[in-house]
């Protein structure tokens, strides 16, 4: 959290894998309950601090019951919706953001204006991991099970559980120490390895283990492998620490949408139909993902050339073609015009959205 040399300090806390949840204050554990649970939210109120509450269901869902095309803006900017790298990112303009890549890692990030005064699995935010596993009535927790079940939020499934006590993932000991291996989770931590630099910023004995507790859960699948791995990766890059190429063509490589290429390092505010200097006044470090070839820029999660990008209205993004029902019938469609250039005649394209009634 204090790794903050050229931007306002924030800290960010990590829920991943199986999962797995890194707090803000750096304390790990495993909990794998099925049910809606309280990731952060302030404790209590303060006089210019706003109030949010980030909750998450260990299952795939939807958002409210409705798909925008990104990006979105709500509240005239204050709420942003976008694309991040891998991710896709919700940040606000009192400095929360909010990152899920729709898979196996979320985010959440504060400024330390909320230092001290944070409630839920995510710990309190005062830069003591010990702790970090306390419940609602400030008591600390004498199982992952007594944490998770005392933070959890409204939920209308009635058939989750807050998951098992203990010996979730098991594994022979020579197993173990096979998935511990450099070229396995132990890549993580190799002095001389891709993250190097990070090792004295991000502690990376929780995530080797939390990679050899999933490794034990999902035998010999690269996948899981290859999301461990990554969830480190995210973690340094998100405090703008450099991270070495660490992915290949034979191992966790990653396959991009056409029209981009992966890159280790690209924007996390990748320049859009939307906004196509996003990328200039990014505050924000870098983060591996896709990034669009020259000429190319992102319309919702494809890449496009900038004469096919869409329309806008009313803070919405629409693709080329969409319809949208803002009052009426619109489509958003292309229009022609010539404009006379002496002796020849030069084409422009523009965009507009149409009505129909």
């Amino acid at each position: 959290c204090r790794h903050c040399p050229d931007r306002p300090c924030q800290c960010t806390c990590v829920v991943f894998g199986d999962p797995h949840y890194h707090t803000f204050d750096g304390f790990l554990y495993h909990f794998q309950g099925t049910c809606s649970y309280l990731l952060a939210r302030p404790c209590w109120e303060v006089a210019g601090l706003p109030f949010f509450s980030v909750e998450a269901k260990n299952e795939n869902r939807g958002v409210d019951g409705l798909m925008k095309t990104l990006p979105v803006q709500l509240q005239l900017g204050a709420v942003r919706v976008y694309q991040s790298g891998m991710a896709v990112a919700l940040e606000t303009d009192f400095g929360l953001l909010v990152t899920y890549d729709g898979q196996h890692y979320a985010s959440i990030s504060l400024p330390n204006s909320y230092f001290n005064n944070t409630c839920g699995l995510c710990g309190n935010y005062n830069d003591d991991p010990a702790d970090d596993p306390v419940l609602p009535d400030g008591s600390l927790a004498e199982s992952v099970v007594a944490l998770g079940g005392s933070w959890r939020a409204e939920d209308a499934d009635w058939r989750c559980t807050d998951g098992c006590a203990q010996n979730c993932s098991v594994c022979e000991p020579l197993t173990e120490a096979f998935y511990f291996r450099p070229d396995y989770c132990g890549i993580i931590n190799k002095t001389d390895g891709p993250f190097r630099d990070c090792r004295a910023v991000v502690d990376p004995t929780a995530f080797v283990y939390s990679c050899v507790y999933d490794m034990c859960s999902n035998r010999d699948n690269i996948t899981t492998l290859c999301q461990a791995i990554q969830a480190y990766a995210l973690a340094c890059q998100a405090l703008g620490v450099t991270i070495r190429t660490w992915r290949s063509h034979t191992f966790c490589a990653l396959k991009c949408p056409e029209s981009s290429h992966y890159q280790v390092c690209t924007s996390a505010c990748a320049a859009s139909c939307s906004d196509l200097t996003s990328h200039l006044y990014c505050n924000r470090p870098c983060t591996e993902g896709c990034q669009c070839d020259p000429g190319y820029v992102l319309s919702g999660n494809r890449c496009v050339r900038r004469q096919d990008c869409g329309c806008e209205r009313e803070g919405l993004y629409y693709p080329l073609n969409d319809t949208f029902w803002p009052t009426f019938l619109c489509v958003c469609s292309l229009s022609f015009q010539i404009y006379s250039m002496g002796p020849g005649y030069f084409g422009a394209t523009s965009v507009r959205w149409r009505e129909n009634a």
